[in-house]
């Protein structure tokens, strides 16, 4: 397979991933208030007393899944297979890449890759100019391309191994305690969880959640580490590594 033909491949590949109707949230989310974004795009360990209501929690999913669908993008653009011009979506509402609301949230839920496609689409509002403006920038420079023939390979593996552990049903229910989405049914469920590891008292009927969290937890971990050493040319990783150890590769 040739070099374009591979960049062909990833790019269908990617794009087979993305969420139907991904993009519609951004305009839905452009078009609140100030007021309204803040309040909608708190973080969710924040919230008190449960007060977000059921169609915010559906607009909080839609905008997961948007999100992700945008750091798959850049994935694609790293790789050098995705033309950024295949959807207007693609660039955000301005409306929205201004939001503090909005830049903390993105950055709060470490999808920095979204940061990384605004900078090479060139976002950058006007008062990201003023050097002496105490705001938080939307777009964070990119880091270089994947160039090298190879990562096309790195590429598809990272992908097909990030897609195996997304349908494990126990690092889904992991990943969502890890993202504050708590189990509603478990009063002040990450103290409950931190005693029930020391093997302390913790509440009844939570022994099976966390057992669940604590499977996809570990298995989510070693999943990624060998997909880590697959990408820095190892067989495996050893237990220790020294402290002079760096990972080279940009997908790491």
């Amino acid at each position: 397979m040739d070099g374009a033909t591979e960049h062909s491949s990833i790019a269908e590949e990617i794009l087979s991933r993305l969420p139907a109707g991904w993009d519609s949230i951004f305009p839905e989310l452009a078009a609140l208030s100030g007021a309204q974004l803040a309040a909608l795009l708190r973080p969710r360990i924040e919230e008190v007393d449960n007060t977000r209501t059921t169609q915010d929690a559906d607009l909080i999913t839609r905008l997961d899944n948007g999100l992700h669908a945008l750091s798959l993008l850049e994935l694609g653009a790293a790789a050098g297979g995705l033309p950024l011009h295949i959807s207007d979506a693609v660039k955000l509402p301005a409306r929205l890449s201004k939001s503090q609301a909005f830049g903390r949230y993105v950055n709060n839920y470490l999808y920095f890759g979204v940061r990384f496609l605004a900078d090479r689409l060139g976002e950058v509002a006007d008062w990201e100019q003023d050097s002496q403006c105490n705001l938080l920038p939307f777009a964070l420079k990119h880091p270089p391309d994947l160039i090298n023939p190879q990562n096309i390979t790195n590429t598809r593996m990272f992908l097909e191994a990030s897609g195996a552990y997304e349908e494990d049903s126990w690092a889904v229910e992991a990943m969502h305690f890890l993202d504050d989405f708590h189990d509603q049914t478990v009063p002040g469920e990450e103290a409950a969880y931190e005693l029930w590891l020391l093997h302390l008292p913790a509440p009844e009927g939570c022994e099976e959640h966390f057992t669940n969290v604590t499977t996809g937890l570990l298995e989510w971990i070693r999943k990624r580490v060998a997909v880590y050493a697959q990408l820095e040319g190892r067989g495996s990783l050893p237990e220790t590594l020294p402290s002079c150890w760096m990972a080279h590769n940009p997908l790491t």
